[in-house]
């Protein structure tokens, strides 16, 4: 059976909620019923498109830019996530300045920069002591 697939978007931000992939007799009112009740809008995708990797953008969909992993030039807003190895906890903030400066105990951090439309960014830094 053929299928058509469709990406469920916000029409405000671009921001891609879902794929659904539809029996090509079913696709167009299935379609708008399904947009009409999330309050977004249906493009027609590729089966790959993914709302990690994609996003909506002058109607068409586009890969999301890649973060910058570079502490000192973060888009804004983002949020920053900053998992501690040792204690095995999350701690997030909020920037708004395009900077993000930590300091904690030594040890080994995993950052992650959230910040749509851009993809999200991950890595990981080892503090040698307190800054």
């Amino acid at each position: 059976m053929t299928m058509t697939h469709f990406a469920l978007y916000d029409p405000a931000s671009g921001r891609i909620a879902t794929v659904v992939s539809l029996p090509n007799r079913h696709t167009e009112e299935a379609m708008r019923r399904l947009a009409a009740a999330h309050e977004q809008k249906a493009i027609p995708c590729s089966p790959d498109t993914s709302s990690t990797l994609h996003w909506v953008e002058d109607g068409l969909i586009a890969e999301r830019p890649a973060a910058p992993r570079n502490l000192d030039a973060l888009p804004c807003p983002c949020r920053v996530e900053v998992y501690s190895h040792a204690l095995e906890t999350t701690e997030t903030y909020e920037v708004t300045d395009g900077c993000f400066r930590y300091a904690d105990l030594p040890g080994t951090y995993t950052i992650t920069v959230r910040a749509f439309p851009w993809k999200d960014a991950e890595f990981t830094v080892d503090l040698e002591g307190a800054q």
